[in-house]
């Protein structure tokens, strides 16, 4: 969704400098062997070579073209819904990249795919303290009242997320040194009338906070 203009899409997330969620770690083609000559849909492992950089485990994927490896997030920016499970034999050559997901469609030999890192803005709290996501909140959405695991194991639902305007919000779960739990939110984009295309609210954190659409 670009700052200012006329090409605005309600499914796109607002791209604020601040709210931008990895970076680019490393690079890598894919050099595949077999009769398909590439990878095949429904596979989850993908030979790699001519790295930049270094694979490691939790690195979100992206590219692939068709492929669609991840069908959320965007490169450099967001967080995928497709992350690096397991680097075997090294991080190129004949390296295999072992992804979480399976890919969507078929991927050629020399498609180009780059993996991206956290960026990690307040290093006092950890991911499992705390987790701020950029929202696509919806009139369903707000009507929908089952509690929502997190990654501590407590329960909450999110009507406790207090008033919340339909539209694109930045929300963030905090804990407090005496353990109560708070959500900060603010409305980026007021829309009057938000669609939703999936049930994950187009957060893609390791934590959900809506459901439904």
């Amino acid at each position: 969704m670009p700052l200012w203009g006329n090409t605005d899409a309600n499914t796109a997330k607002p791209h604020f400098p601040d709210m931008r969620q990895v970076r680019l770690a490393a690079t890598a083609t894919v050099a595949n062997t077999g009769t398909q000559g590439g990878v095949a849909a429904g596979n989850t492992v993908i030979t790699v070579a001519n790295g930049t950089g270094t694979i490691v485990v939790g690195q979100y994927v992206y590219g692939g073209g068709a492929g669609v490896i991840s069908a959320t997030g965007q490169r450099d920016f967001f967080f995928g819904n497709n992350t690096v499970v397991a680097v075997q034999g090294g991080n190129f050559g004949t390296s295999n990249v072992v992804l979480l997901n399976a890919v969507t469609n078929n991927i050629a030999n020399g498609a180009v795919l780059t993996f991206d890192t956290t960026i990690q803005y307040n290093t006092a709290n950890t991911v499992a303290n705390t987790f701020a996501d950029t929202i696509l909140v919806t009139a369903g959405r707000l009507a929908n009242t089952q509690g929502t695991t997190y990654g501590g194991g407590s329960t909450v639902a999110n009507t406790k997320l207090g008033n919340v305007n339909v539209g694109w919000n930045r929300i963030q779960r905090k804990i407090n040194n005496d353990g109560t739990i708070r959500f900060l939110k603010e409305t980026l984009i007021a829309l009057a009338n938000p669609v939703a295309s999936n049930t994950s609210s187009a957060n893609t954190s390791a934590n959900a906070i809506y459901g439904g659409l």
